[in-house]
């Protein structure tokens, strides 16, 4: 109990950490700070929100669970906010980027009740094919926006301006957040509903 309570504090600084980061990239944005700010209040109650649901049972480890699960979506959630600031003149981009990062949730959930999900395939060699597709996606991302290599990036910065530069980063911090809500939301939902773990 002591490491998943580690883990939930953790888990609770995440969104911070994400929230202060992304506020400045591309630009800084007032609306974003107090929309920031404003999602962090809310999770900052999640606990006793929890608590008062599950409080009639006796095992209080679903508390720390979720609490740690909602901040994991709230860190990622953060990391929509580089490419949605680009977008800001155009509300309906801004939806569809909202409604395909939400997606990633419910798709999790669908692959998850294939009879070959994505993640945890299985062990035969043809039902991992599909995975080692996805598994490779992050390294495409990282190559896409400099490999980590800062003279990689200025260089790309050179070539592209500023402008275009941004909505490169953007793009890759934006498609990263898909897959790791894709690939969390499927852990969650295999270890919540599949193994029964919120019946328990």
């Amino acid at each position: 109990m002591k490491q998943l309570t580690k883990q939930t504090l953790i888990a609770y600084l995440l969104p911070v950490i994400s929230g202060l980061i992304v506020l400045f990239i591309p630009d800084y944005d007032a609306f974003f700070t107090w929309l920031t700010i404003g999602i962090y209040l809310l999770l900052i109650m999640l606990p006793g929100f929890l608590y008062l649901k599950y409080k009639s049972r006796k095992n209080k480890e679903i508390v720390y669970r979720l609490t740690a699960k909602y901040m994991m979506y709230a860190f990622l959630l953060f990391w929509t906010f580089p490419i949605l600031k680009l977008f800001s003149n155009n509300l309906g981009i801004q939806l569809l980027l909202l409604a395909i990062f939400i997606s990633m949730l419910y798709l999790a959930k669908y692959d998850q009740n294939t009879e070959v999900p994505i993640i945890y395939p299985g062990d035969g060699k043809e039902h991992k094919k599909i995975a080692y597709v996805y598994y490779a996606l992050p390294v495409l991302f990282v190559i896409a926006g400099g490999g980590g290599n800062v003279v990689a990036a200025r260089h790309i910065a050179e070539r592209l301006g500023h402008s275009k530069t941004m909505l490169l980063f953007s793009i890759v911090i934006y498609l990263f957040s898909c897959w790791i809500l894709f690939f969390f939301s499927s852990i969650i939902y295999k270890s919540h509903v599949k193994e029964g773990f919120l019946d328990k």
